[in-house]
């Protein structure tokens, strides 16, 4: 089936973006722009009926790591994204959407919000450009190609 029944939770693992049903594409977010060298290692999409959360894991052969966690929630406290930001600064706009940025020894985090859901990337402390070129690739359309 194609998972549509609304009840409990559903869970998907994917190696790649073309696995992904339909219905799961249209409520992502997605980035134009991954990294050269960079392949998806694993989609997961935890779905209930008041929440959609994508997570993909995005490696490096050598090193590094980018994790993205796409939330969407249906309820009307979902574009309140103060609540995660506490020590995170305003970095700057890409692609019309106001970033917030936090480093850490290890690593650089971004969170933006796009079409309701929030968008947290995690990657390794070197990977800002990277990292800021995907955001300004982000694109709400999986057929926009």
């Amino acid at each position: 089936g194609d998972g549509n029944g609304n009840m409990g939770t559903w869970t998907g693992r994917f190696a790649a973006y073309e696995d992904i049903p339909d219905t799961y594409q249209q409520e992502m977010i997605w980035f134009d722009a991954i990294p050269e060298m960079y392949t998806v290692k694993e989609i997961r999409i935890q779905r209930t009926e008041n929440f959609q959360k994508v997570t993909i894991d995005i490696i490096e052969k050598n090193m590094g790591e980018i994790k993205i966690e796409e939330k969407k929630c249906n309820d009307e406290n979902a574009d309140d994204i103060t609540s995660v930001l506490n020590d995170f600064e305003p970095k700057k706009v890409a692609n019309g959407i106001s970033v917030y940025y936090k480093q850490t020894e290890e690593s650089v985090k971004y969170i933006f919000t796009a079409e309701g859901t929030t968008v947290k990337i995690t990657g390794d402390k070197h990977m800002e450009k990277e990292i800021e070129a995907m955001i300004a690739s982000v694109r709400t359309d999986w057929n926009r190609k």
